[in-house]
């Protein structure tokens, strides 16, 4: 990633990367494109720093919340 540190998934969607979510409670890692998930905290008002993202997110195994995110 060289240089660049992003913040917010719309730092990762701007510089093409994606957002790897893992799940803390079954290991489950998927990779997510973070412009849909961008454009929806904006609608909503929602924070879209990396760290408030996990919160949010729903593991699509075992259906748990808290998902450990940076970029993927």
């Amino acid at each position: 990633m060289g240089r660049k540190h992003p913040r917010t998934v719309s730092d990762l969607a701007r510089w093409g990367y994606r957002l790897r979510a893992k799940c803390p409670a079954c290991g489950h890692v998927d990779t997510l494109d973070p412009l849909p998930i961008a454009v929806r905290c904006h609608e909503r008002g929602w924070r879209r720093e990396i760290e408030a993202i996990g919160e949010r997110l729903r593991c699509k195994q075992c259906g748990s919340r808290g998902a450990e995110c940076g970029p993927g």
